[in-house]
């Protein structure tokens, strides 16, 4: 029985390939938007009790369409007034979302961290800081990613851990004569 033998650790050794192949690359595969945000000033300056607006251009780079919009963590004492709204975005196309934030009676004067994302059913996205000055000057300066989060459809890591065990079973089987 050994050509049984080696179809059968043929199959597994494909099935478990197929899986990671699935996990590490399911993007490509899913065709899901990849979201970045493309544009945001490297500071922002706000008067206390005051307003400002400024222009945030967000970038679908993945290989699907999506309707997203903007989603902020903002320092205690600034809120949005207007996050632009939900626009769609084609694959390997970009809008400019038009923001508007308000400085309530909580902000206490002071240059603060803030960071913006772009936010969209099964896409990735990164936060992107930019400052926030109450009562100061701001700068023309770029911002950087501070760090990616992956949202997509659960399941891949379950398939591979599915495509895994059932290698070891089909290995121990072998291993053993059965």
């Amino acid at each position: 029985m050994p050509d049984m033998k080696n179809n059968i650790l043929s199959v597994g050794v494909l099935f478990v390939l197929s899986s990671v192949a699935l996990a590490v690359d399911a993007g490509a595969m899913d065709g899901e938007p990849v979201l970045r945000v493309a544009s945001v000033p490297g500071a922002v300056d706000i008067e206390p009790f005051g307003e400002t607006a400024f222009d945030v251009t967000l970038a679908n780079t993945g290989t699907r369409w999506v309707d997203a919009n903007l989603w902020f963590r903002l320092p205690d004492g600034i809120e949005v007034v207007d996050g632009g709204g939900t626009k769609f975005l084609d694959f390997r196309k970009s809008a400019t979302y038009t923001v508007k934030l308000k400085a309530n009676s909580s902000a206490r004067q002071g240059t603060y961290t803030a960071e913006v994302s772009g936010n969209g059913r099964d896409a990735k996205f990164n936060w992107y800081t930019f400052t926030i000055r109450i009562g100061g000057q701001a700068e023309s300066t770029a911002s950087k990613p501070v760090s990616q989060t992956t949202a997509r459809a659960p399941g891949y890591d379950t398939l591979l851990a599915i495509g895994g065990a059932g290698f070891a079973a089909i290995a121990l089987r072998l291993g053993r004569g059965d």
